[in-house]
């Protein structure tokens, strides 16, 4: 069983970049913290660090043995967590994420789901683009995350490292701007939509090419920010273009987004699904917790 300090004391100096940094940060003093990594170095047998006089560096193998170190140490804090809450009579703590999309739509309902329950669960929430959530789950910081996966792609859940299961059709991909947008009332093309400043969230960088851009005649995005009741009061009181998915118009009419009636880049759609870790089963809580996210989200779908 690997020393969970030690683990702690590699992580310590690759995000502070100096065994100096690093001994102040844990504390513990340097002599000992570099008697720590070589404890470390010997019984793995690997290089971890290269020191020079600009600082210290992972090594390849370095890399590779922090990222793993990291997930152990979230996933035993995790553990401890929920050791202390049962310990403490407290319910079990489950980790979820959301895309800026879905949280912006499910989250108004599904919030007060989980204050008023009675069994003791606690939910810790993150929102966040795919990769970052995929990120998270890959260290165990989230037991799971719903988000969109890419239409037509086998090799994701093996390249990931996930499982998914498919909770809803094809979220697609849509122009969306104010009632009374000059858009509305002409014929669309690209020379029109050309005119217009675009504004979309972090994701049309991963899921949009720059030609797709070009034969829809729209421009670059100008500002990419995931907070869609910003964005969606920005095009309210403007003539920007939003990107986004054509969800967040139909779960959120409150908003007072209107769709164009222009597909966008048809085989960049992606499937509602939730993903989570082929390296973990979920807990009774997280299953608990999946059950009551898609009683509000499955039903928002056809199918």
């Amino acid at each position: 069983m690997p020393d969970l300090n030690r683990l702690r004391h590699a992580v310590a100096i690759a995000r502070e970049g100096s065994y100096s940094a690093a001994a102040i940060a844990i504390p513990l003093s340097q002599p000992a913290l570099t008697r720590s990594i070589q404890s470390l170095e010997r019984e793995y047998d690997v290089t971890l660090f290269d020191r020079g006089k600009t600082g210290t560096r992972l090594t390849p193998e370095g890399v590779q043995f922090v990222a793993q170190a990291e997930r152990l140490l979230h996933h035993a804090e995790a553990v401890d967590d929920e050791l202390r809450s049962a310990a403490a009579g407290r319910g079990a703590l489950v980790s979820f994420g959301l895309g800026p999309v879905s949280a912006s739509c499910f989250l108004p309902e599904v919030l007060p789901m989980f204050a008023s329950t009675g069994d003791g669960i606690r939910v810790r929430i993150q929102v966040g683009s795919n990769s970052m959530l995929r990120d998270l789950l890959r260290s165990g910081e989230i037991d799971f995350y719903i988000g969109g996966v890419p239409r037509d792609s086998d090799n994701f859940t093996v390249a990931s490292g996930v499982r998914t299961k498919r909770i809803g059709n094809l979220s697609q991909l849509a122009l969306l701007v104010r009632e009374d947008h000059p858009l509305l009332a002409v014929p669309l093309s690209a020379d029109t939509l050309s005119q217009y400043p675009v504004a979309a969230g972090t994701f049309v960088r991963d899921t949009l090419k720059g030609t797709d851009l070009d034969a829809l005649g729209i421009r670059t995005p100008t500002i990419e920010m995931d907070d869609y009741e910003l964005l969606a009061g920005l095009v309210r009181s403007s003539d920007v273009i939003l990107v986004a998915s054509s969800v967040l118009s139909r779960q959120r009419p409150n908003l007072g987004l209107v769709r164009l009636p222009l597909e966008v880049a048809q085989d960049r759609h992606s499937i509602y699904t939730l993903v989570s870790s082929s390296e973990r089963k979920l807990s009774a809580a997280a299953e608990a917790v999946v059950r009551r996210l898609l009683e509000v989200i499955g039903s928002s779908f056809d199918g």
